[in-house]
């Protein structure tokens, strides 16, 4: 009866969540559900979660989207200047600190803010010392990756 522990045979699936730190870009803040930014994200997650049921988002707004509200997204919320030239250079460091904390191991960061890339890069590793590769929708440069990243999804976990 003893020996029947060490035989039994389960198949376990180990499994991870990958975690992705979505840095937006709103140019419409009067009806967030109608900006771009949110609409293409919605999408985005939704086609992924056909693909892949191992993905969680953690998305910075400015406040709550119903639109976004999906089972696998955290809304996390800093204030973001409403005037689109302004919220293009203005980085909020002190509320970055509080949502990125050691709590999250980021594996991507999808920043749709290339000005903001570096700085979000530089936090989470002296904030967390974690090092999550980078999507840029803008912008395509050394350690910043631009393209598919249903593909760089996929190539960190192999």
């Amino acid at each position: 009866m003893a020996n029947d522990f060490f035989e039994y045979s389960v198949s376990i699936r180990k499994e991870k969540t990958f975690r992705i730190l979505v840095y937006p870009n709103i140019t419409y803040s009067k009806n967030l559900e109608q900006d771009s930014f949110v609409q293409v994200l919605k999408q985005q997650i939704l086609l992924l979660n056909e693909i892949r049921d191992d993905l969680w988002f953690y998305i910075i707004l400015p406040k709550y989207v119903m639109s976004l509200d999906i089972h696998n997204v955290s809304q996390h919320y800093i204030p973001i200047p409403t005037y689109p030239p302004l919220m293009r250079v203005h980085f909020n460091t002190t509320e970055m600190l509080n949502v990125l904390t050691n709590d999250y191991d980021f594996d991507l960061v999808m920043s749709h803010l290339p000005e903001h890339t570096h700085q979000l890069k530089n936090i989470l590793y002296n904030k967390t010392n974690y090092e999550p590769s980078t999507y840029n929708t803008d912008l395509n440069s050394d350690g910043v990756y631009a393209g598919n990243y249903t593909n760089i999804i996929n190539a960190k976990l192999s």
